[in-house]
């Protein structure tokens, strides 16, 4: 005989050890099971410039929260304020902190960082400007 629980649909909240209790006419049994609900991280947040030059700036972001998958990289996009066009690399999943170069001096950019897991890649980070120092 065998017995299958279906769960619809399930968020990250859902997580947890759960017990499930069995009774018929033969006896009763109890099982322990954990769930744990996986899916693409949160995006990153507090994106932040670190140090700059009139060519480089520095940023840092905190580590979001990894979707029960750990995170296997970072997506990071600029662009210069006024572009359409964005910029685009990977960063190891053991940085949080990585310059961009070969920026223009006294020019305003605009951040944005993703992460990503097995599972998928987070959203993109909320915007963040900063500007690059004059030479």
């Amino acid at each position: 005989m065998e017995s299958i629980l279906f769960i619809a649909e399930s968020e990250r909240n859902d997580t947890d050890r759960f017990n499930c209790h069995v009774t018929n006419k033969y006896g009763n049994t109890t099982a322990n099971f954990q769930v744990i609900v996986q899916e693409e991280p949160a995006a990153p947040s507090g994106v932040r410039t670190v140090e700059k030059t009139g060519r480089t700036i520095t940023i840092r972001w905190d580590e979001p929260i990894n979707g029960h998958s750990p995170i296997t990289r970072y997506h990071v996009q600029y662009k210069q304020r006024d572009s359409d066009t964005w910029e685009k690399f990977t960063v190891p999943s053991n940085k949080n902190t990585v310059v961009v170069e070969n920026l223009l001096p006294a020019n305003v950019y605009h951040f944005q960082v993703a992460a990503e897991n097995s599972i998928g890649l987070s959203n993109y980070s909320a915007l963040y400007t900063g500007e690059t120092e004059e030479e």
